[in-house]
């Protein structure tokens, strides 16, 4: 059961007795629209590193923001850069290596690795933290949207309506089943669709034609005026895809930076899609 509560200046939903602030959702199509993003810094952290080909990967990536997407990517953009800004010196040191003329280029080249390869441990659960806590809020809207179909715990007959309900809709041809649950979406009837999302079996949601639950959940949730848990959910998931492909390709640019076959990772560094999905299922 959804719990909402309001303040003079925001607007919570209560989860496992914590307070969950819900983004102000109401300028974000405007923003996206017609606003220009504003700069930041990892727009440049290839140059500040003298690593200048990473630029172009990222703002590959970033061109994509909205004004909107800019402001709310902003914090996690800042701890990119501090994580990245420690490697200009080793980077630095290991250009000045490259340069060595008087060495043959795979000794070069092996030397300036090294340099690099000391300063990778730290990046690495740098970019890690930053993954965990970008997925944390995505996590928490995942949760929430769960609770909307969750019976009032108050109510005291709520699991004994919801198998009756699921009886009724047993009864139905498929057709009929989907017709009632969509009429039901369209009027913010909650606790139909959350009688069908709590049957032990699933059966009844199995045999639902392809993408119709999902199309019912939509409407019934902008019927109830919970059309917003949507787009938060929307906004925290694109933004750990975003990040998560901007923390790749910075390390993937450190791993490359020497000419020849990119460095290695240790063998227990996981991707950092494995540790966003992990976070997302802590």
């Amino acid at each position: 059961m959804l719990k909402i509560t309001k303040s003079d200046s925001y607007t919570f939903v209560d989860l496992d007795g914590k307070r969950q602030p819900i983004p102000d959702f109401r300028g974000r199509a405007e923003a996206m629209d017609s606003k220009p993003a504003a700069d930041h810094a990892i727009s440049r952290m290839g140059s500040v590193i003298g690593l200048d080909s990473l630029d172009v990967r990222l703002n590959n990536i970033i061109s994509r923001d909205s004004a909107w997407t800019r402001e709310r990517r902003a914090p996690r953009y800042d701890a990119l850069c501090e994580a990245l800004l420690p490697l200009g010196k080793p980077w630095g040191e290991a250009k000045k290596i490259l340069g060595n003329r008087d060495l043959r280029p795979e000794i070069v080249h092996q030397r300036a690795r090294e340099v690099l390869t000391k300063a990778i441990p730290a990046l690495t659960p740098s970019l890690e933290k930053i993954v965990a806590e970008t997925a944390q809020e995505a996590r928490v809207v995942d949760q929430i949207r769960r609770e909307v179909w969750t019976p009032d715990p108050a109510d005291k007959d709520a699991y004994l309506k919801a198998r009756e309900v699921r009886d009724v809709l047993r009864g139905m041809s498929e057709p009929e089943r989907a017709r009632l649950l969509m009429d039901a979406a369209k009027l913010g009837r909650l606790e139909v669709l959350g009688a069908l999302k709590s049957d032990p079996f699933g059966l009844l949601v199995a045999r639902l034609p392809e993408g119709t639950m999902d199309h019912a959940e939509t409407l019934a949730l902008s019927a109830a005026g919970l059309g917003w848990l949507d787009d938060w959910r929307e906004d925290a998931h694109e933004n750990l895809d975003h990040v998560v492909a901007l923390a790749s390709v910075c390390r993937a640019a450190i791993l490359a930076a020497v000419p020849g076959e990119p460095m290695k990772l240790p063998h227990d560094v996981k991707p950092l899609q494995t540790i966003a999905a992990e976070a997302l299922a802590a």
